[in-house]
């Protein structure tokens, strides 16, 4: 790369690969949301039916009308709590099958490379630096080729 006077540029910065902190949070967020929008919802229906109940049912009742006026309630939180269990343990399923998926994908394809290894006419190995000394370093796969080549195991 050069800029306009010919000379070499330098490459920009790669930037590692940093979490995206607000998919960290948004978990949280979305929970602190639920838990006040059922507070509210919670606080105006009980306000709500607390006028209601005053207001249309006359003294002698009122004890049945708000024992039923709970149940309601209740039922309802319920029924709102099953549809988000439902909905959080369906996208665990599907998160489980991907990553099933992705497993056996990549099994796959482990399989395929080692195949094309150890068909071909050579060796092939692999050395890793040592992180102490990186001046040296250590085979950490060799094919198996060459024992008809060398007459050594892979092991050896």
């Amino acid at each position: 790369m050069s800029d306009l006077d010919g000379g070499p540029r330098e490459a920009p910065p790669v930037e590692a690969d940093e979490p995206d902190r607000d998919i960290e949070k948004a978990p949280r967020r979305l929970a602190w949301r639920v838990a006040i929008l059922y507070a509210l919802i919670g606080s105006g229906w009980i306000l709500f039916t607390d006028l209601l109940v005053n207001e249309f049912v006359r003294h002698e009742g009122r004890g049945v009308a708000q024992t039923i006026r709970g149940f309601v309630f209740i039922a309802g939180s319920a029924a709102l709590l099953y549809l988000l269990v439902r909905v959080l343990a369906g996208e665990r399923a599907r998160a489980h099958e991907a990553e099933r998926q992705e497993r056996r994908n990549l099994e796959r394809s482990e399989f395929r490379y080692r195949h094309l290894v150890e068909m071909l006419p050579g060796v092939v190995y692999r050395n890793e630096i040592d992180a102490a000394d990186p001046t040296l370093t250590r085979c950490v796969y060799i094919s198996p080729q060459i024992h008809e080549l060398l007459g050594y195991t892979p092991q050896e």
